[in-house]
């Protein structure tokens, strides 16, 4: 049983909030449909957990608005104001600012063959991924934070 499922059963709503936020930093494309099932579950039981957004910050219903630092942005936003829509547009904007990972092909890398991307770019292309891990670390503390505050 995941933490998500397990907080939404005991009805923990800091433990859901939580959850939801690591889903979306872990997997900005929610490839197994978690945290949708968890809001269709959130909605099913009656668990009153959502905030009323704030306003703070926009919610943009362009797409051409959609990158991955207004998707940062958004996770950051949620930790103080979890908005049902803030949550649902965060969905919507990692699928399209992550989108080139989720069609991209996993090639084969080892020591002995480093990726294309790297020799390409000199090697740069992982600093997106650490900023995404580093990002993802940030919001994993602050939602133990709450959980613990």
């Amino acid at each position: 049983m995941s933490k998500l499922t397990e907080a939404i059963q005991t009805k923990n709503i800091r433990g859901i909030k939580s959850a939801i936020l690591a889903y979306l930093s872990a997997d900005p494309l929610d490839r197994s449909g978690e945290i949708k099932q968890a809001i269709a579950t959130i909605d099913a039981t009656g668990i009153a957990m959502w905030e009323q957004h704030d306003g703070t910050t926009p919610l943009f219903t362009e797409s051409v608005k959609w990158t991955k630092d207004y998707f940062a942005e958004l996770q950051a936003h949620l930790i103080t104001n979890f908005s049902k829509e803030g949550v649902e547009l965060a969905l919507k904007v990692g699928r399209h600012a992550y989108r080139e990972e989720l069609n991209r092909p996993k090639e084969p890398t080892g020591p002995s063959r480093p990726s294309s991307k790297s020799q390409s770019k000199g090697g740069n292309d992982d600093a997106g991924k650490y900023m995404m891990a580093g990002a993802a670390v940030v919001v994993v503390g602050i939602a133990l934070y709450l959980i613990l505050k």
